[in-house]
């Protein structure tokens, strides 16, 4: 037969060994909830974060190669000039 266990509140044991109602580790389960959930924000925000930074660093290495295009082509218009201006 089975002891019977009408009108008592089950004991569980809790994350660090102690005795605990069910209440308490209903309490616990929602606490790791909470922290598990938390760290995925946060991972969540890193990696966007970390996107941001990329994409930023992207832009700023494409303006860098625009940049030194345009002042290469000034160069050569400039020695080009400067030819023209020797030989005349």
């Amino acid at each position: 037969m089975k002891p019977s266990t009408f009108g008592s509140v089950s004991k569980l044991c809790t994350h660090n060994g102690e005795l605990g109602g069910a209440h308490d580790v209903i309490k616990t389960i929602i606490q790791t909830v909470n922290i598990i959930w938390i760290k995925l924000r946060l991972i969540k925000s890193k990696i966007i974060i970390s996107f941001l930074i990329l994409s930023l660093q992207n832009m700023l290495s494409i303006r860098p190669l625009i940049f030194s295009f345009y002042l290469d082509r000034e160069v050569l218009f400039l020695v080009r000039d400067y030819h023209i201006l020797l030989l005349v």
